[in-house]
């Protein structure tokens, strides 16, 4: 199976790294603190007492930065040869954030929680996303929804660092502590095509085998994810998103897919598609038998809408935790396969 045909036809030609990061800077977390001080003046009593707690939270996020736990030299050597290396093991871990305080606060992570996750031990290539809410790329921004992917040597240390317990990373404890639902994949790649910021940051090739990744019918005795990514070109933007919504929808319409959700660097500019899928049989029928699907891989390959694209396929290791209330693929994970509860 040929591996870069999941979703709307994400697969142009690689070129030139995209827009830069739209990360917010430190300071935006102090300018939306100003903001919250100005509103709550002509708010309604209930109102400001939720811009109160919102503005307490921005301060707490400016004053009190994340902070690394301490490492002994050993961690810190590990962490340095780690994460020069692309990932044998991947985590992407999600959150939920209700109400105004919480939201505000998981919004000035996305500009002030850079460094400390970063310096998470045994941590490689990382991204915090925020999500839309659409089923695949999507410009409307979720405000409720972020992730955090990450690569790591080994599952051990990725279990460790992003699972609750005595070694959580300090970025993924305060994560957990703000929201009101999480759910963490652990994955192993299998197969990947195309860059993220100029970098390759999957190693399907020193994962286990799992049979002939480009052939149909491999690896379908179990679920399979799907993460594609893609800068989008600036010129380009009216023309991609008048034809992205449809595929979207239809992705979301698909019965076999078992779980889906849309995330993003930068909202319009920047997205991300994570799905998972029964085996790789459904997946490689939904990529080419879907007509809107097949449609929009010819759109892209013909007029070039991507400045940088990567697509990801991984086996899942296990999961833990909980979205909507469910583990959304207990149900397709082989028995015995370990479990962590919400």
């Amino acid at each position: 199976m040929q591996p870069d045909a999941v979703f709307s036809g994400r697969f142009g030609t690689e070129g030139e790294r995209g827009e830069a990061d739209a990360a917010g800077a430190p300071g935006a977390g102090a300018r939306a603190s100003a903001e919250l001080r100005s509103s709550s003046a002509e708010a309604a009593p209930e109102a400001r007492l939720q811009l109160s707690a919102a503005q307490s939270a921005v301060q707490s996020a400016v004053q009190s930065p994340v902070q690394s736990p301490a490492q002994s030299p050993a961690q810190s050597s590990a962490h340095s040869s780690a994460s020069a290396e692309t990932g044998r093991s991947v985590t992407l871990s999600l959150f939920r954030f209700e109400g105004v305080a919480a939201r505000v606060w998981a919004f000035a992570q996305m500009g002030l929680a850079g460094r400390a996750l970063a310096r998470t031990p045994g941590i490689g290539f990382h991204k915090q996303l925020g999500s839309g809410t659409g089923e695949g790329f999507t410009p409307w921004p979720n405000t409720g929804v972020y992730g955090l992917l990450a690569t790591w040597p080994d599952a051990e240390i990725a279990r460790a660092a992003a699972r609750p317990g005595p070694d959580e990373g300090a970025v993924y404890r305060r994560y957990r502590t703000w929201s009101a639902e999480r759910y963490t994949l652990l994955l192993r790649p299998i197969s990947s095509r195309g860059l993220w910021d100029r970098r390759a940051p999957f190693d399907p090739a020193s994962a286990a085998p799992a049979g002939p990744s480009d052939t149909p019918g491999a690896a379908s005795s179990g679920p399979v994810a799907a993460l594609t990514r893609a800068t989008i070109k600036t010129r380009k933007l009216i023309s991609f998103w008048a034809h992205e919504p449809a595929i979207s929808r239809r992705i979301g319409a698909n019965r076999d897919v078992a779980f889906k959700i849309g995330l993003g660097e930068a909202p319009w500019l920047r997205q991300v598609t994570f799905s998972v899928w029964p085996d790789a049989d459904r997946m490689a029928a939904f990529a080419r038998k879907s007509g809107p699907h097949a449609e929009a891989i010819r759109a892209v390959r013909a007029r070039g809408y991507f400045a940088e694209e990567l697509y990801a396929r991984f086996e899942i290791v296990e999961t833990w935790g909980a979205w909507g209330g469910v583990d959304p693929v207990a149900a397709l994970l082989a028995p015995g396969a370990d479990r962590v509860a919400p």
